[in-house]
């Protein structure tokens, strides 16, 4: 009779543990969710300031007047317009 009650406080003791981590597991699944959303805002910030900071150097190249600015200023309206170009080609897609 001893095993029979052994066996049902074990079989207590396994069922509360996996409660347990399928709670932690489900608290871990969230984390990640929102870790995940976090990410994806942080990235599209970068994003957003990259272009920005090519938007400066493209003014900043603009005011300057010799030669290699002009060269500088030239090369990136040509990336700026073949990102517009291919923006333009995926939505006509």
């Amino acid at each position: 009779m001893s095993h029979i009650v052994d066996l049902k406080r074990k079989i207590t003791l396994l069922v509360t543990n996996y409660e347990n981590i399928k709670e932690e597991n489900l608290k871990l699944r969230n984390d990640k969710y929102q870790m995940g959303e976090v990410i994806n805002g942080l990235e599209q910030e970068v994003k957003d300031l990259k272009k920005r900071v090519e938007v400066v150097d493209l003014v900043q190249g603009v005011d300057l007047k010799d030669k290699d600015a002009m060269i500088f200023a030239r090369k990136r309206v040509n990336n700026l317009i073949r990102d517009i170009d291919k923006c333009i080609s995926l939505l006509n897609e």
